[in-house]
């Protein structure tokens, strides 16, 4: 990562923000955060996985979504959200999200989970905008 570009951001949004510039503050904060994800997504390449199709999706998700994941993959899925600066995804377990009664926000169903037409019936029926996000 260009530390220095990233420094060179931040410096940027705070002179913005004490000069109540809120928008260029903005955009100089979002370029930074676009540089931190895409060094994470960099990071993870050294570990084994497989096309980056799970970090796209969290990329994608909207703010504060579910994000489903295989039975036993949490401990990944939370690693690699925070990598992403995604820490606002509440991960949950296939089996948890279908034995679930309560109501959900957006739900991201993560593309290694292999669903029955019944199951995803069944998520999308319990999602708050009655649907599964792609």
């Amino acid at each position: 990562m260009n530390l220095q570009e990233l420094e060179r951001l931040l410096i940027e949004a705070q002179r913005a923000l004490d000069q109540n510039m809120t928008h260029v503050a903005v955009r100089a904060i979002v370029a930074a955060k676009l540089m931190v994800q895409a060094e994470a997504a960099t990071a993870l390449d050294g570990v084994e996985r497989g096309t980056g199709q799970t970090s796209r999706q969290m990329l994608a998700a909207p703010i504060g979504a579910t994000f489903v994941v295989k039975d036993g993959m949490s401990d990944y899925a939370i690693q690699l959200s925070h990598m992403l600066g995604r820490g606002d995804l509440t991960i949950v377990w296939e089996s948890a999200i279908l034995r679930s009664t309560r109501t959900w926000g957006a739900v991201v169903v993560d593309h290694a989970v292999t669903l029955s037409e019944a199951d995803a019936v069944r998520i999308a029926n319990i999602s708050i905008n009655n649907r599964i996000v792609p």
